[in-house]
C-alpha cells in the first residue's frame, strides 16, 4: 500500500509541475516584450524603357523613375531606342539611363526591342546581378535577330 502512495504522491508532483508551467506561461505571454525591428532587405531592380521616338516624354519618365523614394544604388534604368529617329538616346543618355540603339527596319516593336540579346550588359543582368556603371558612350544593338524570344 505503502508504494502505490509513493507512486500516486510522485504522478501527482508530475501533473502539479506540468499544470503550473501551463498556468504561469499564459501570463507570460501577456507581458509586454521590445520587438526589434527588422530592415526588409534592398532588393536591386532594373527598369527596361522600350521606346521608339519619345523625345517629348521620355526625359519626364527618367526624372519620375529617379524622383521615387528607393536609393538611386539598388536601380538600374535601361533604354532600348527602336528605330528612333528623333533624340531620343541622346535625350534619355542626358538624364542618365544606359541606352541601347537599335536600328533595324523590318523587325520593329516592343518585342523585338525587348528581346535584343545583343547588348551584352542586358542579357548579363537577366542572368546574373545588377551592377552600378554607367556608360557615357551610346551602346548600339544593330544585330537582327530572326525570331521573339
Amino acid at each position: 500500500m505503502q508504494t502505490v502512495k509513493m507512486i500516486n504522491f510522485i504522478l501527482m508532483c508530475l501533473f502539479f509541475a506540468c499544470y503550473m508551467y501551463q498556468f504561469l506561461y499564459i501570463p507570460v505571454s501577456w507581458l509586454p516584450r521590445k520587438r526589434r525591428a527588422r530592415e526588409a532587405p534592398l532588393h536591386r531592380f532594373a527598369v527596361l524603357i522600350a521606346a521608339c521616338n519619345e523625345e517629348t516624354v521620355i526625359g519626364n519618365l527618367l526624372d519620375s523613375i529617379k524622383a521615387q523614394s528607393y536609393p538611386e544604388r539598388f536601380l538600374e534604368v535601361f533604354v532600348v531606342a527602336d528605330n528612333c529617329r528623333d533624340k531620343t538616346a541622346e535625350t534619355a543618355r542626358a538624364h542618365g539611363a544606359e541606352v541601347y540603339e537599335r536600328h533595324n527596319a523590318s523587325l520593329r516593336g516592343k518585342g523585338y526591342a525587348c528581346s535584343t540579346s545583343s547588348c551584352a550588359k542586358w542579357s548579363a543582368m537577366r542572368t546574373t546581378s545588377l551592377t552600378a556603371t554607367s556608360s557615357s558612350t551610346p551602346t548600339t544593338c544593330s544585330s537582327a535577330i530572326s525570331s521573339p524570344a
